[in-house]
């Protein structure tokens, strides 16, 4: 933390069910001198918001609402998915390995500082709708777009917004107390969020709040290390945390097949921790990780050689943020 001029953060390990370390390191209020507390300091954790798009899609495909393989379009009210590639629409299955074939975007309209900024998310989806550049199926590519199109699937075919969505049907659930998707933070939580700072020379300057309700569903989450354990552990369990169900069986364990092939020299973002039918556990995770090849293009991917099709889809925001559109 001091090498990278951070000063907060948060640890938590778990062995099974348990939790084994739960530590807060610095503090989340420099002036005030507010140490981290791992249950109920809140923190962005960016892009693991994408967990929750892809656990109410699947939510609704265990309901029979929607169909991973019907072309999106079918599900959109204000606007549609332009047909580019004739015969070829964009599913969710495609939104949920990044293989929709939509360009890379984002610099300079995914995340606003002024609240004032914020648009309903059908509208601001519409006005930034990417290119289709690949024909669906064909090619991997991140898209923050799409996941939040996928949010907007939830918030049309279920009838309510989709922060109201993921709070009745998660974090209830689950008894995530300390989790929101509600930008700004609502008053309760707003007093235990770490403060984000920007480090100059010999000193940290306070950041405001990043806004990302433009496309929510892709990053927007604010949660304590204790409230994602229980998430966590939810997944890791087919789907069910201490009684509390937010999937069930098949739904909950399709989110772990292997649904793209590894490639020669490079694994694809999302390439499976098991091809067995149950969820993985800890052991089987680990087994099949390790270091890619040095010439892998994809930094994600120079990190973990295999990514399960569900968990990869958590990237780093750094890219989000910073990344230019070529």
């Amino acid at each position: 933390m001091t090498k990278a001029h951070s000063p907060s953060g948060v640890v938590l390990v778990m062995k099974g069910d348990d939790i084994i370390l739960a530590k807060g390191y610095g503090y989340r209020d420099l002036a005030k001198r507010i140490p981290v507390d791992p249950e109920t300091t809140l923190f962005r954790p960016g892009s693991i918001s994408k967990l929750f798009t892809w656990v109410s899609v699947m939510q609704l495909v265990e309901q029979g609402k929607l169909d991973l393989d019907a072309d999106v379009n079918r599900y959109l009210k204000t606007f549609q998915v332009e047909d580019t590639w004739p015969g070829q629409p964009v599913t969710l299955r495609h939104i949920m390995t990044h293989t929709a074939g939509f360009e890379d975007g984002g610099y300079g309209y995914l995340i606003a500082d002024d609240p004032a900024r914020v648009v309903p998310l059908a509208e601001s989806l519409a006005r930034y709708q990417p290119q289709r550049v690949n024909p669906p199926g064909r090619h991997t590519a991140y898209s923050n777009w799409a996941t939040a199109l996928a949010g907007l699937v939830v918030a049309n075919v279920s009838g309510t917004d989709f922060n109201t969505y993921v709070q009745q049907n998660i974090f209830d659930v689950l008894g995530m107390e300390h989790s929101t998707f509600a930008e700004p933070l609502p008053p309760a939580l707003q007093a235990n969020m770490a403060v984000g700072y920007h480090y100059v020379p010999d000193r940290y300057e306070a950041m405001g709040y990043e806004y990302i309700s433009n496309f929510g569903p892709a990053g927007a989450l604010a949660s304590t290390a204790h409230d994602m354990a229980r998430f966590g552990r939810a997944l890791l369990n087919g789907g069910s945390y201490r009684d509390r169900s937010i999937l069930k069986g098949k739904p909950c364990n399709r989110c772990w097949t292997k649904v793209l092939p590894t490639t020669s020299g490079c694994a694809p973002l999302a390439s499976a921790c098991s091809s067995a039918t149950s969820a993985p556990t800890a052991s089987t995770i680990s087994a099949t990780t390790g270091p890619p090849p040095s010439s892998c293009p994809i930094s994600a991917c120079r990190r973990r050689k295999t990514w399960c099709s569900f968990l990869p889809l958590a990237a780093s925001t750094a890219r989000d943020r910073y990344t230019r559109p070529s």
